[in-house]
């Protein structure tokens, strides 16, 4: 089924998205559920309908309901252990995905199904009709920032590199499946986020490479707007997100701690990953808790929901900024 727009007005017949967390509206719950020997996985409380990691909708569930789309479903396919697991929808956004293929062993294993060229892949499996009627949201990176930073300067560029040659290659795909309008967002503002906000070393790192990835971002959009038929519009999230925090510093609120603690405060930790993996499968279960100064009430008032991931505000703002750049 494919989420056609009966509204006469509307610029586009089908909304695809690709990317990670930040679009996320289901996609690994769905997927661990696949995967679960429990009678469900979800995230409780606060995570919004217990399956996005923030506390309101993702950017992209805000621009499909202007494009007022009949369905916005996550989707993806995946084999594991010699089984395929697929779920047919218009968002194919997975959280801790990556654009370049990463050699971790957590990511070798796991991750790596998802990253942009699968998603890609699985789009392209269920909709093989894609076509210059559809729009694409591609919005991916702030992960390959964040596993650069474990890497010494050469083998963290090569990272970057490779996952905005990833970028222009699935918009080359795009391109070559008759698809006219793509928006591609570049990669937040890593070295603010609470995860390495507290350490110098990490932030300046984080920062650093963040303006390199964008920089070569840039620079790769903009030869494939010379390059291919697609109408690509940058979005430049960076500079979004910057501007929020701002204005959350001038009001007095908090932009740098996490409200809460879960899942992602462990990402690229291969022992705490695997551990947390295994007990979403085998009981379904996740903890979260409130982190000292934050609770139901206050949440409102921090720029960041968890250790990675901003609370619902950004969210909403950044898909009224995207609606009205398409």
């Amino acid at each position: 089924m494919t989420n056609k727009n009966d509204n006469s007005n509307s610029k586009y017949r089908n909304f695809y998205v690709l990317g990670d967390s930040l679009s996320d509206n289901g996609a690994i719950i769905g997927i661990l559920n696949n995967l679960s020997f429990a009678k469900s996985v979800k995230f409780d409380d606060p995570f919004y309908q217990g399956r996005s990691f923030s506390n309101g909708p993702t950017a992209v569930e805000y621009i499909a309901k202007y494009l007022d789309l009949d369905e916005f479903k996550p989707g993806w396919s995946y084999s594991f252990f010699g089984r395929c697991h697929e779920q047919q929808g218009q968002n194919y956004a997975v959280s801790y995905a990556t654009a370049s293929e990463i050699f971790d062993p957590i990511f070798s294993y796991f991750f790596n199904k998802f990253r942009l060229a699968n998603q890609l892949d699985a789009i392209i499996k269920h909709h093989p009709d894609i076509g210059k009627e559809d729009l694409f949201c591609i919005i991916i990176g702030g992960n390959d920032v964040m596993v650069a930073t474990a890497y010494d300067d050469t083998k963290a560029e090569e990272v970057l590199e490779q996952a905005v040659s990833e970028i222009c290659n699935a918009l080359k795909v795009l391109n070559e499946h008759g698809v006219k309008h793509v928006v591609v967002a570049n990669a937040p503002e890593v070295g603010s986020i609470p995860a390495f906000n507290r350490d110098e070393e990490a932030r300046e790192l984080a920062t650093k490479l963040t303006e390199s990835f964008n920089a070569k971002l840039a620079k790769g959009l903009d030869y494939m707007k010379k390059s291919t038929n697609l109408e690509i519009k940058a979005f430049d999230l960076n500079s979004k997100m910057r501007s929020m925090f701002s204005e959350y510093k001038s009001k007095g609120l908090n932009c740098q701690d996490a409200c809460t603690s879960n899942i992602a405060d462990q990402v690229g930790r291969f022992k705490e990953n695997i551990k947390i993996l295994l007990k979403l499968i085998f009981k379904g279960e996740l903890d979260v808790h409130y982190n000292p100064g934050c609770s139901k009430e206050t949440l409102k008032d921090y720029f960041f929901f968890d250790y990675f991931h901003p609370t619902a505000e950004l969210h909403h703002e950044v898909g009224n900024e995207v609606y009205e750049l398409i």
